[in-house]
């Protein structure tokens, strides 16, 4: 059995380069919400000393002596992209797992080593002539050592973004060369207590004693130490058609402080959530909603809040689930903090015809479903959101900063590319 990892490089600056190649070759970052720091590097930027996450108000004289291009996120830019590199990949294997925005893990069993790469260089000669973003694929007996092939096609220019790690001697030196902080699965902590126990590398995680280290720690240390080995204990995930949970977050652009603005965008955080959960066709039968101030704002006065309701029946009407969640946003407000991030969570999703009706509530009307699906194709035709709730607010003063985004060239009809 072989996996692959399909890895898009730098993919928040290469979606940015996609549609302005005058950046190729120069520094580039892409900010967070409300322009905040740095999430994104290009190879670069990296060069230049630019560290993933740093506040940009601390590098902002740095970047504009090298000139540093930034944009800000343009989240709706990124997911259509990462659709289009999804689309191309699942034409080329018989099967997938979408761990991330630009990663997803690739089933290749069956497949013989000998053409392995040859495969993988078509899909990746592919991505790039069907999408524009430039990908490295590390192939490996289990899911791990795919994560560790993939970071030798990235740092190796000599295997050109394809890198497959079959055998022993290839996985005795890449492990070896590998720090614990590096290994899938582990985490910053883990990987430090691991070292303290003398585990300098994750070559010297693999030759352990599985038994003793389960005994030590868990059953997953045990699993994953299996995988360092090339025995595979992950599968391939279920694909999205398990989703339990569709979320839906932002910080605001400015603090919110009275109830009425906190709605506003808490039913655009539901709209929006909303409209991907019909596009999947699922209905939800609860919704969680929370609310925080900045844990950097003076002392002791830090707030966090939730409230979670169910509903009659599972629904995918935007008015039920924002009347839903205005009932809870009633049960955790206080008066007087400083809000800085709201979220909400469709809970317990179901498919459409998979739900079975109650005598006292039958689910959404006809008449319902006939609304949802006009806004729904309206939003299709003209754009998102073309058509939306008055309770999601005319002014929306709490929308996220984002002064340097780039056009959202591939899902707004008004932002398309325009060539002179």
């Amino acid at each position: 059995m072989m996996f692959g990892l399909l890895d898009c490089n730098n993919f928040f600056v290469s979606c940015q380069r996609l549609f302005e190649p005058r950046w190729e070759g120069k520094p580039v970052v892409v900010l967070s919400n409300n322009d905040g720091c740095i999430i994104a590097r290009s190879n670069e930027a990296k060069a230049l000393g630019l560290p993933m996450g740093a506040p940009v108000h601390e590098w902002a004289k740095m970047m504009k002596r090298e000139g540093v291009k930034a944009f800000s996120c343009n989240f709706e830019l990124y997911a259509d992209v990462s659709s289009r590199v999804m689309r191309v990949a699942r034409a080329h294997v018989p099967r997938l797992e979408v761990y991330s925005v630009d990663e997803a893990f690739l089933d290749l069993r069956g497949v013989p080593p000998a053409v392995l790469v040859e495969d993988m260089r078509n899909l990746r000669a592919a991505i790039a002539q069907g999408v524009g973003i430039p990908v490295c694929i590390g192939i490996a007996p289990s899911k791990v050592l795919a994560k560790a092939a993939n970071h030798v096609a990235k740092k190796n220019p000599h295997y050109a973004g394809i890198y497959l790690l079959h055998d022993r001697a290839a996985q005795d030196a890449v492990l070896e060369a590998l720090p614990l902080k590096e290994v899938w699965g582990l985490g910053r902590k883990l990987s430090v207590k691991l070292e303290i126990d003398g585990l300098a590398h994750a070559k010297a995680l693999r030759d352990s004693d599985a038994g003793q280290m389960r005994r030590r720690y868990n059953v997953m240390m045990e699993r994953l130490i299996y995988e360092l080995r090339g025995i595979p204990c992950r599968d391939l995930e279920p694909d999205a058609d398990d989703k339990r949970v569709i979320q839906a977050s932002r910080s605001f652009g400015q603090r919110i402080f009275d109830l009425s603005e906190l709605k506003e965008a808490v039913a655009m955080y539901v709209t929006r959530a909303a409209s991907q959960m019909r596009r999947e066709k699922l209905l939800a039968q609860g919704i969680l909603v929370y609310v925080r101030t900045s844990v950097h704002g003076p002392q002791h006065t830090f707030y966090a809040g939730s409230h979670m309701v169910g509903l009659p029946a599972p629904s995918g009407d935007t008015r039920v689930l924002i009347n839903a969640a205005h009932s809870c946003l009633n049960e955790i407000y206080k008066q007087g903090p400083a809000y800085y991030k709201a979220g909400i969570h469709l809970l317990e999703l179901v498919s459409e015809g998979s739900f079975q009706p109650s005598l006292l509530h039958d689910g959404d009307s006809v008449q319902s479903r006939a609304l949802m699906g006009v806004m729904d194709r309206l939003d299709q035709t003209f754009g998102k959101y073309t058509v939306r709730l008055a309770s999601t607010g005319l002014e929306q003063r709490w929308q996220v900063k984002h002064e340097m985004r780039s056009p959202r060239y591939s899902t707004q009809w008004k932002e398309l590319l325009t060539v002179r």
